[in-house]
């Protein structure tokens, strides 16, 4: 187990009185009660030490947790008035610009794999995704399946074989593992799609009888200790049984089998079967109706055409994107979910949000599948022009997200991060207040900065009013920087007028994620 001692070094007496010198210093900060002198030395220690930047987002979070109501006796409930102990001496705060965070990892971890000395196997399956599912006997997710017997009390399960085959459980499926081409159906219902590479990937049903692939994709149920389901979507299927020869069944076929019996065919579809996509389309769902009822929610679009082939801000049913030029509708990151596709110089849609205006706090967040990064930048997100308040998130040709806030200072995250060819969750927070730019990628934290405010600052907030996606729409600099186009889609845009915290980052990317 892994223990985790802080050490503290600074002109001042070491230990806690450090730690909560700091601590008071980004509380003070959240209320606006830093002079410049002191907002200056919190960003120089948030730039130098790992620890102060996860200082911060802790706050952050707990913020966030205790601004609800208080509930009263008698169920009265009243709104929470606080305010953040007040800031240490001045003496205090310049001494803190001198942190030194030393973490020290004692100990080696716990390896519960059972194997000593072995190289561990590889699991026979993994959890793909599921939607709400709970395993009988299992505390915590599974996501590793070996030889054994298993119980999805509720919800759905997609378990992929090491042999490439797809499985699809549905809520009060009992199922044996026998190895990677060989299961046991006890009850309940299952989807499977099976490749070349798992021709042969056999289903057995109470009694005597097997269900064996030859390439296909096809659903089972056990109805009864003796009676089962089984239909064809594509390819052939055999039917086997102790008692009759091999039978086989072909896509657009359904038959009820009773063990020691010959299957009789019934009509196709009898039975509602959920597929790899099918439950992909319920996660996005769920998803989505988490994400719609956040607070502070200001603009919500997956990009579906709607009437008139319109896309909408789902949030308030107006139609936020003004103009759309060579784009497309492409396939998005769940099942037959859509994307928007920008290709080549002049694809660009043209986003307004007057919700976003003049914001102290703002979060934007994106899914993105860059297929080619190009030498300069491509945008994701641009306000029009390049004015106090605007802002720019975009990629750079090694990958870096590149975040710009007029007049502060733009910056680049450190690393190439951003790859092609594969969804990414890319989230941005603004705090005026703290003057900070925090950035996510896939839930992770990748990078906090100072947002630097020139001579004449934000006076207004942040203001995104006009932007576009997948390019940038701003004659005044084309010729200079040109369009910026982004090669590749976007599936997602959210924006917040509310600096969300880290957990709620990682959360929306837990459900989110593909």
């Amino acid at each position: 187990m892994y223990r985790e001692e802080v050490t503290v070094t600074t002109g001042m007496k070491q230990g806690n009185r450090d730690e909560e010198a700091m601590y008071d210093m980004i509380l003070a900060a959240k209320n606006g009660e830093l002079s410049d002198v002191e907002m200056e030395a919190l960003h120089s220690a948030m730039m130098e030490s790992e620890e102060v930047r996860k200082m911060y987002l802790r706050i952050n979070q707990i913020d966030e947790l205790i601004g609800g109501a208080i509930e009263l006796e008698g169920g009265e409930k009243v709104a929470r008035v606080y305010r953040w102990p007040s800031l240490v001496a001045v003496a205090g705060m310049a001494a803190a610009v001198a942190i030194f965070v030393t973490v020290w990892m004692v100990g080696e971890p716990e390896d519960d794999s059972g194997i000593v000395g072995e190289e561990r196997k590889a699991p026979i399956a993994s959890l793909k995704s599921d939607y709400g599912a709970f395993f009988e006997g299992m505390n915590g997710g599974i996501q590793e399946f070996n030889a054994g017997e298993f119980h999805l009390e509720k919800g759905i399960a997609s378990l992929i074989f090491a042999n490439g085959a797809e499985v699809v459980f549905q809520e009060s499926s009992q199922f044996k593992i026998e190895d990677d081409m060989r299961i046991v159906l006890k009850s309940g219902k299952v989807w499977a799609h099976c490749p070349p590479s798992a021709q042969g990937f056999t289903i057995d049903l109470p009694g005597q009888n097997s269900v064996v692939d030859l390439g296909t994709e096809f659903g089972v149920e056990v109805v009864s200790e003796r009676d089962s389901v089984v239909q064809v979507f594509s390819g052939i299927v055999e039917l086997h049984s102790a008692a009759h020869r091999p039978y086989e069944l072909s896509q657009g076929q359904a038959v009820v089998w009773r063990d020691g019996g010959e299957p009789v065919e019934i009509d196709f579809e009898t039975v509602n079967f959920v597929s790899s996509e099918q439950l992909e389309a319920q996660r996005f769902e769920a998803y989505k109706e988490t994400v719609l009822g956040k607070h502070g929610l200001i603009y919500y679009s997956d990009f579906q055409i709607g009437e008139a082939g319109k896309v909408y801000n789902e949030k308030n049913g107006a139609s936020g994107v003004k103009r759309m030029e060579n784009v497309w509708s492409a396939s998005g990151r769940f099942g037959d979910t859509r994307a928007v596709q920008f290709a080549h110089k002049g694809s660009v849609m043209e986003l307004d949000v007057p919700e976003a205006g003049e914001l102290d706090e703002l979060t934007v967040v994106a899914w993105v599948k860059p297929e080619k990064l190009v030498k300069s930048y491509s945008a994701i997100m641009n306000t029009h022009g390049w004015r106090s308040g605007g802002m720019h998130l975009q990629v750079t040709g090694s990958g870096e997200l590149a975040v710009g806030v007029y007049p502060g200072h733009a910056y680049r995250s450190k690393g190439g991060t951003i790859s092609v060819d594969r969804w990414q969750m890319i989230a941005v927070t603004v705090n005026v207040k703290t003057e900070t730019v925090t950035a996510y990628l896939d839930g992770d934290l990748l990078d906090m900065r100072r947002l630097r405010k020139k001579e004449s600052g934000i006076t207004r907030g942040v203001d995104l009013g006009m932007a576009s996606l997948g390019g940038w729409q701003n004659l005044d600099y084309r010729d200079y920087v040109g369009p910026r186009n982004l090669n590749g889609a976007i599936d997602e845009m959210v924006i917040f007028d509310r600096e969300l915290g880290a957990e709620e980052v990682r959360e929306m990317y837990a459900l989110g994620q593909p």
